[in-house]
């Protein structure tokens, strides 16, 4: 049939003069002595996309079988609108001989044709993906993949208002979005290439990957299913009466779903912001004291932190907003600068000129050694470490020529073992003044300095209080 398609198409474009003289002339005496055996007959050549298919004697037929095929394909499917794009052309010819047989083109006509769905197709950016009927199938089943998060009065809120609070942890929904661009436009397709609902929340959900892997030098189900993540048993599961060996092609699948539902959340936390601490200088005050005026309070700060999250996974993290609710309070403490020549500064200076601790304050020899000796100073010269009134000025069998500061504060210093001292009971000495030389008096065994301090009579460490 095909051979005699073609036969006729060459036919037709080789004779072409032929159908115009029949058409154009006039019939003359010859053709009404013809007609007088044969009857003159009107045909249509027949053109399906530019293919011949063959004769008939009239276009209804045509346009009949069409129908017909439409009514065929709504009887199996009348859910979708059913049409019948081809190129029709008709060529008509007047003959008195190839009388038309519409029977016998019937099947050739019917193979010629193809029936589509007035459909839509699914784009994800600018790739079509898939067919359905109509925008509000997709619209549906989007839908369908976004409650899958949120319920529906949820889903409801946030279009309404743009996000909904989920929790009383100030946890907010903000987006809830696809990975891609999805819009549905009118097209039309064969009719088993229209997915349903449910196939289309599958393909664009639960897609699937597949590919064919060709094994190497793995021995075991398990070294494959590493090398492409997967388990063992279920890579067993997709190559069933296969077996591990260089050369055996494996089917490798792995979900891929076509679309990912991205959520954005917003979460509110209130940080503490830490207070100052600020001194102050305040002549009124005594020099070595402080006094705290106003008490330190921490400032409150919500933080807003931005999850993204790709159909439930954890995708990224990053801080949105910061907004102060309170401004920290700064703690402010005035330290006095103000001297009286009789009275410590609470601070400790050298008493000595250069030296060494040769010996610190703890047990040694069986016994307390209550303060810390000094040796090899630069000079021999003893100074009194801080302001205050000279207490004691004499001599003693263990400390020899010894000396007692109140520093009128709580403090006293003691100097020992001096070889002279240049002080008296009552005298003020300010920091740094010479109140005697180093010596070895007492017991001792060899020039240094013995330095106490105490605190409201309580041994202190001079290293602790020594700048």
């Amino acid at each position: 049939m095909k051979e005699q398609r073609r036969n006729w198409k060459k036919t037709i474009r080789n004779g072409a003069f032929v159908v115009a003289l029949l058409v154009a002339a006039p019939i003359t005496a010859n053709l009404t002595a013809a007609s007088e055996q044969e009857e003159l007959q009107s045909i249509q050549h027949i053109y399906i996309n530019d293919e011949y298919i063959g004769k008939v004697s009239d276009e209804k037929f045509v346009e009949e079988t069409k129908a017909q095929l439409i009514v065929e394909a709504n009887e199996k499917n009348p859910n979708l609108h059913y049409v019948i794009e081809d190129e029709v052309k008709v060529v008509p010819e007047m003959t008195f001989t190839g009388k038309a047989n519409n029977k016998e083109l019937t099947e050739d006509l019917r193979d010629a044709f193809t029936v589509e769905a007035q459909a839509h197709v699914v784009k994800l950016d600018d790739y079509r993906a898939m067919f359905v009927k109509d925008e509000a199938q997709l619209q549906r089943v989007l839908h369908k993949m976004k409650l899958d998060y949120v319920s529906e009065e949820d889903l409801k809120k946030l279009e309404q208002d743009g996000e909904i609070e989920l929790n009383e942890q100030r946890f907010t929904l903000v987006n809830l979005n696809f990975s891609h661009k999805i819009v549905a436009e009118p097209a039309t397709t064969i009719p088993t290439r229209v997915i349903s609902d449910e196939e289309l929340y599958e393909q664009l959900k639960n897609g699937v990957e597949q590919k064919t892997y060709v094994v190497q030098d793995e021995t075991t189900w398990e070294a494959v299913a590493e090398k492409h993540n997967l388990t063992a048993a279920h890579l067993q599961s997709m190559n069933p009466s296969k077996e591990v060996k260089e050369g055996t092609e494996l089917v490798i699948q792995r979900h891929s779903p076509k679309v990912t539902v991205e959520q954005v959340y917003e979460i509110k936390e209130k940080v503490d912001i830490p207070f100052e601490k600020v001194k102050e200088n305040d002549s009124t005050i005594l020099k070595g004291e402080e006094k705290v005026t106003q008490q330190g309070k921490n400032g409150v700060q919500m933080n807003i932190n931005r999850v993204r999250k790709s159909n439930d996974e954890r995708v990224g993290k990053s801080i949105a907003d910061e907004q102060v609710i309170t401004e920290p309070v700064p703690e402010i403490t005035k330290v006095g600068t103000k001297e009286i020549p009789s009275r410590g500064t609470g601070t400790f200076a050298w008493p000595a000129v250069g030296g060494y601790v040769s010996s610190g304050m703890g047990y040694r020899w069986g016994r307390m050694h209550e303060g810390i000796d000094i040796a090899r100073p630069s000079n021999r010269s003893i100074l009194a470490a801080d302001n205050g009134t000279v207490k004691t000025a004499t001599g003693h069998p263990t400390y020899g020529n010894y000396i007692v500061i109140s520093h009128n504060n709580g403090y006293e210093t003691l100097y020992g073992h001096l070889s002279s001292i240049q002080v008296r009971p009552g005298q003020v000495v300010s920091k740094g003044t010479k109140i005697g030389v180093m010596g070895s008096t007492g017991r001792s065994t060899g020039i240094h300095l013995h330095f106490e301090v105490r605190k409201n009579g309580a041994l202190v460490n001079p290293l602790s209080v020594l700048r």
